[in-house]
């Protein structure tokens, strides 16, 4: 007899977001497992940094739930949240180490310092993202594929169950993007959860076990193969998106730059 499965790390229900009057999020409800790989995908200004801020507690919920471990966003620190890093001001003078140790807040508290145990742990999350040389080297010193790996170790040192990570494969070059999705099989193989907000249809297709397809509301949420379909996908893109099929199979266009990649979001 099989065991249980393991109860939600997140369960979102009937949410909606606002910017003032401008809904953002309409009813969106669907719930993360531990262990989950899901690329959150829409066209621009579908909700997804919205959805991500309002996870992490960051931007209040105006209707619905969002459930972290039993408590309400915001307050289990087992939720990482990795920002676009065009949000981040990368000149503040800050060492990758003391970025990371950030992470330790939640277990510390912040009028304690840090024990050796901590730095040791830093150090360790630091190595596992191939960081460890870097640990003195200023933030903004480091490259853009090295920066989201940063986040990565702090979400590592926060011991975080579940990192939701916005955008972090955009401007980054080809080798760049290999180690963070390097990165993030080592986060699957210790079954920590994670959800990442891309433009990129194919790259949800195929490294992602599940897809969430938003446009304010929730289109579609299961395995790619049920979300990527024609129908729904023009019913997020609402016909600005065009699909054609090559020897390399469907080719999405359409709603994307010259690059294969949606242009920038502003509220994901």
């Amino acid at each position: 007899m099989s065991p249980p499965p393991a109860p939600p790390i997140l369960t979102v229900d009937d949410v909606c977001v606002a910017y003032g009057d401008i809904p953002a999020l309409d009813a969106v409800s669907f719930h993360v497992a531990p262990g989950d790989r899901i690329a959150v995908v829409g066209p621009n200004g579908a909700g997804k940094s919205t959805l991500f801020k309002a996870i992490t507690g960051i931007l209040p919920v105006q209707a619905g739930t969002i459930v972290v471990h039993g408590h309400q966003a915001g307050v289990d620190h087992c939720v990482a949240y990795v920002p676009q890093r065009g949000e981040v001001d990368w000149s503040f003078p800050l060492s990758v180490a003391d970025a990371v140790m950030h992470g330790r807040v939640g277990r510390i508290g912040w009028l304690h310092r840090p024990s050796a145990a901590d730095r040791a742990h830093v150090h360790a999350c630091l190595a596992a993202v191939r960081l460890e040389d870097l640990a003195g080297r200023q933030i903004g010193a480091l490259s853009g594929g090295q920066q989201q790996r940063m986040f990565i170790a702090r979400a590592l040192a926060q011991e975080a169950e579940l990192v939701l990570m916005d955008e972090p494969l955009t401007g980054l070059d080809a080798r760049s993007r290999q180690d963070v999705l390097d990165v993030l099989d080592m986060l699957d193989a210790q079954g920590i959860a994670v959800m990442v907000a891309t433009h990129d249809l194919a790259l949800a297709a195929d490294v992602f076990e599940r897809v969430l397809l938003l446009n304010q509301r929730l289109i579609a949420w299961g395995t790619p193969g049920d979300v990527l379909t024609e129908a729904h996908l023009m019913a997020a893109y609402r016909g600005h998106i065009r699909l054609v099929d090559t020897d390399r199979g469907r080719l999405v266009l359409g709603d994307v730059g010259h690059d294969g990649h949606a242009p920038h979001d502003r509220h994901g």
